[in-house]
């Protein structure tokens, strides 16, 4: 029931269309775990014997995504709370603008494993920074202000590629910056990689 009043909260129009877009991500997650790259499936027996793989995992697969899901409405909810306490305007428009890049219509979809199983955690991220600056408001800004140029130039660095989907590293280093934000932000929580300005540096010069 808690997921289920969750779904409803979402930016997709309706559930079902929740749901058709986490099938499609089950169903892919699924196809590239059996199969690895897809672009090498091109005999009908081979595509055959896929779609049977995919058919015997893909329910499972979809109530983990969907249970995913609901997690991570659920602590947007917290969060778009907490953030009505929030009064310097800057810190707002940040935070603001990062789950609005997180949680949009077909972010599930979106979303690349095994990201998409640490969106929870970077949302609940929000809300503990957001405690944290009710506590030590002074310690927020000089974290933002690392921060801040590294958002600069990653936005740069995205408005250089052409346009539709960023290419995978591009978008790892968006990930990563999500990771650094729980580092700062929210410590507590961990992070799954190692991350810090530095190697976010250099991971978008590799790829200028």
């Amino acid at each position: 029931n808690g997921t289920k009043l969750a779904l409803a909260t979402s930016p997709y129009p309706t559930v079902p269309a929740l749901l058709a877009d986490a099938r499609h991500k089950a169903v892919a997650s699924v196809a590239h775990e059996k199969a690895g790259d897809l672009s090498g499936i091109r005999a009908k027996e081979a595509f055959d014997d896929l779609s049977l793989a995919v058919r015997q995992d893909q329910a499972d697969r979809m109530a983990r995504v969907v249970r995913t899901a609901g997690r991570i409405l659920t602590r947007l909810v917290d969060a778009r709370q907490a953030l009505a306490m929030v009064s310097d305007p800057a810190i707002r428009a940040d935070i603001t603008t990062q789950i609005d890049d997180l949680v949009f219509e077909n972010f599930i979809s979106a979303t690349p494993d095994p990201w998409y199983d640490d969106m929870p955690r970077w949302i609940q991220g929000v809300s503990v920074r957001i405690e944290s600056l009710m506590t030590n408001p002074t310690r927020d800004p000089r974290q933002m202000a690392e921060l801040e140029p590294l958002l600069v130039e990653y936005d740069a660095l995205c408005e250089e590629q052409p346009a539709g989907k960023l290419p995978a590293e591009i978008e790892e280093i968006g990930f990563m910056l999500e990771e650094l934000r729980v580092q700062y932000f929210a410590q507590r929580l961990g992070t799954r990689v190692t991350v810090s300005p530095k190697r976010i540096r250099s991971a978008m010069n590799k790829v200028s």
